[in-house]
């Protein structure tokens, strides 16, 4: 979906939230509107979280306490991640091509799709942390759904008098129960993917679809966006596998003929810009297959990427902010004076931002 047409629709949607909101009064149906935020608070929404954390209370002890350790451990690897695709980005970035990218349907990535990933990463993430603060007796202060800028989810906010007064170890249940929720939905949807979705999809691959051409390079003014590719110089290449496997044969300036279904192309390729050795042709693509089952691949696999990519950023340890620096805050507090210990965290948290701005910004420039 084109950028601007995105950008329309959104910008039309508020207009006439604002022209609705001066004439019907929203706040009358308890819905407060905003710039670009529209929420909508609602007791029944407590009375259900109510009902589920006292309904299972044995099965949300032992899945919080779950999440507690998967949480913990999604600290240590996304910090990790970081710290080692940082030293790549700086002393070797011939090496890597893997960078920390916005997440901005329509834009940046494609738009239905990932819509509906994240969609469901924030109900399952709102959901998850008010069942376990009912389930761990902490006050809800409110829970309702929104809309922000064009993504539709849910919030739930705890009481910041009842979280202080919990025990430390109902806080870290509750920080972590969250991104634990991310990690469940992301993994059912990857293991639904891998078990019965690829399996008939591999004999249902139909040529390399060409979803973005980039200016400047080899491709741009030559192919089309929504180009199929078939082969290369009369080489099949109808799999994403098959496709890699033959370009990387290939170096700059080799010239190279794309059979594709408008029609056969030379292109001289550009050296590629994450690996100067390698040939490269400046597009975006992706498996494209026959039939109707692509549909169910894009769903779970936007479902899968995004919610244990963005579970785990959500734990990088950025103080105050995010669930990560909540909880190494808590861990720290344990052993250090409660000031050493925000201290200490407040240093982590300059420091993983600084890591993360090093990973943002090559993907930016290039």
């Amino acid at each position: 979906m084109n950028y601007i047409v995105v950008l329309i629709v959104i910008g039309a949607f508020w207009v006439g939230m604002a022209a609705i909101n001066k004439i019907v009064n929203l706040q009358r149906f308890n819905i407060e509107f905003g710039d670009v935020m529209l929420v909508w608070r609602t007791e029944r929404l407590n009375n259900f979280l109510d009902s589920i954390s006292q309904r299972f209370g044995s099965f949300w002890s032992i899945y919080s306490g779950l999440g507690v350790i998967a949480s913990s451990a999604g600290i240590i690897y996304i910090l990790y991640s970081l710290l080692n695709n940082t030293y790549r980005i700086l002393f070797a970035p011939e090496k890597t091509s893997l960078y920390v990218q916005f997440v901005v349907p329509g834009i940046t990535i494609p738009f239905w799709y990932p819509m509906i990933g994240l969609i469901i990463l924030l109900f399952a993430h709102e959901l998850s942390h008010g069942i376990i603060a009912r389930a761990e007796k902490m006050t809800l202060k409110s829970v309702g759904l929104m809309v922000v800028v064009a993504i539709p989810g849910a919030f739930v906010e705890p009481d910041e008098a009842s979280i202080k007064e919990a025990r430390r170890s109902s806080r870290l249940k509750l920080y972590a129960a969250g991104s634990f929720a991310n990690f469940l939905v992301g993994g059912l949807a990857l293991l639904l993917l891998v078990n019965f979705v690829l399996p008939p999809l591999q004999g249902a691959a139909d040529g390399i679809n060409v979803t973005d051409v980039m200016g400047g390079y080899p491709a741009d003014k030559i192919l089309e966006k929504g180009t199929v590719i078939f082969g290369v110089d009369g080489e099949s290449a109808r799999t994403m596998d098959k496709f890699s496997e033959i370009m990387k044969r290939h170096k700059p300036k080799d010239t190279i003929t794309l059979n594709t279904d408008k029609g056969d192309f030379k292109i001289t390729l550009a050296s590629n810009p994450n690996n100067p050795q390698m040939g490269y042709i400046g597009i975006n693509i992706e498996q494209n297959f026959s039939g109707h089952l692509d549909i169910l691949y894009y769903l779970l696999y936007w479902i899968s990427n995004l919610n244990i990519g963005i579970g785990l950023m959500n734990l990088l340890p950025i103080t105050f902010v995010l669930d990560g620096g909540k909880m190494v805050k808590e861990y720290l507090e344990m052993i250090l004076p409660a000031r050493t210990a925000t201290y200490i965290t407040t240093g982590v948290g300059v420091f993983s931002v600084l890591l993360l701005i090093i990973n943002i910004l090559p993907g930016i420039l290039k």
